[in-house]
């Protein structure tokens, strides 16, 4: 389903629809853009939120660095070759 068929789905819901009637729905407006229809168990697990979670926050992808943590990240090579008394040069 489109982000858009799952506003529409919640739209729906909201409305006061049986989860077969939003299929139903769904399924006839899929046939007039030639798309294959959604199943029953696609949009009862959707229904029951099983596919996602409600209003969280997206967790995938990379995590942020603080720019504080970003400056002692940068600063310990410095560190590590000034408390070796400049005998090694430490590496990124």
């Amino acid at each position: 389903m489109t982000l858009a068929e799952t506003q529409r789905v919640d739209k729906l819901r909201l409305s006061g629809k049986t989860p077969l009637e939003v299929l139903a729905l769904l399924n006839r407006s899929r046939a007039l853009r030639d798309v294959a229809p959604v199943s029953r168990t696609a949009i009862y697990n959707y229904c029951a939120g099983k596919t996602h979670k409600r209003a969280h926050p997206e967790s995938r992808g990379r995590r942020a660095v603080p720019l504080r943590n970003l400056k002692v990240y940068d600063a310990a090579p410095e560190k590590l070759q000034k408390e070796s008394g400049n005998e090694h040069k430490a590496t990124d």
